[in-house]
């Protein structure tokens, strides 16, 4: 009988005292074993990693539990991923849930397609754990998921638009994460700076399931941190673009000009990106900011 892959679940915390234990609760009644859990609380000043270690002691023994002092999201996230020996990682953020069913559906995927890493629709949920009333933010999210399939393929689409929502709905293999490298240290899109990274191995999987929950209220990160994505946005697709145009990617459908010649410098126009090729590359196109 072949053996079940082990999945390692990552779950940053910062300051969720009030979603912790939910966010917990919907790793430990997965339906899939077996499952490991890797939790670190990042400095937290409002008690979250003493409630979870107190229900990961009841619940899941097993778990690793780390309390130490802040050093931001992205270094988190890496220290628990080499802590953790899964074959497949995938992170919660300790202010959202998994439906009860995701581990089950992402390593059914990935096993049947063939692939190292996926991710599926989401749902907004409230700080009362209700389906979130619609809103900008929401449509704007909303939108951009239905003309998916007006791309070319999904790393032109991930290219324009983070679709992928949050790393809590990431689910990788260990293989791939060696590839790529650790997460980096932006504060507001270390999320997708690694998406856009994975592109050059292998071109992900959108699941239509609704199987994350992204919980919208007062202090989500990306309202707090808003203020430096422009830049921080501005050097990830810089990095991105030149990856795609310097080297040859090993995912053949990447967004290249490699593999897609024409198609590649026209969306680059299209979406003013090509802002983001090397001044000499722009010259040689046709390409002018």
């Amino acid at each position: 009988m072949m053996r079940r892959p082990l999945v390692s679940v990552i779950v940053p915390m910062y300051n969720h005292r009030k979603f912790i234990e939910r966010a917990l609760l919907s790793v430990v009644m997965q339906d899939y074993r077996p499952l490991q859990i890797i939790a670190i609380d990042d400095g937290s000043t409002d008690g979250t990693g003493i409630i979870a270690r107190d229900f990961l002691s009841e619940n899941m023994q097993s778990s690793i539990l780390i309390i130490r002092k802040n050093r931001g999201a992205a270094e988190t996230i890496n220290e628990a991923i080499q802590i953790s020996s899964g074959d497949y990682i995938n992170i919660l953020n300790s202010d959202d849930e998994f439906t009860l069913d995701r581990i089950s559906h992402c390593v059914s995927a990935v096993q049947r397609l063939g692939k190292s890493m996926v991710f599926g629709d989401v749902e907004f949920i409230n700080d009362i754990n209700q389906v979130a009333e619609p809103d900008e933010y929401i449509d704007a999210l909303r939108k951009v998921r239905q003309e998916v399939g007006s791309y070319p393929t999904l790393g032109f689409a991930l290219m324009r638009n983070q679709l992928a929502i949050s790393t809590g709905n990431f689910f990788f293999s260990r293989g791939l994460w060696e590839k790529i490298g650790p997460f980096r240290s932006y504060k507001y899109v270390h999320d997708w700076d690694f998406l856009l990274r994975s592109l050059y191995y292998e071109e992900p999987v959108f699941l239509s399931n609704i199987l994350y929950k992204y919980r919208l209220h007062g202090n989500n990160s990306f309202k707090e941190l808003a203020h430096i994505s422009a830049y921080e946005t501005t050097e990830v697709m810089r990095n991105f673009v030149w990856s795609m145009v310097s080297k040859l990617p090993e995912n053949d459908r990447a967004p290249s000009p490699h593999y897609w010649p024409g198609v590649f410098e026209v969306l680059l126009e299209r979406w003013k990106y090509h802002a983001y090729l090397p001044p000499r590359l722009r010259r040689h196109d046709g390409l002018r900011d």
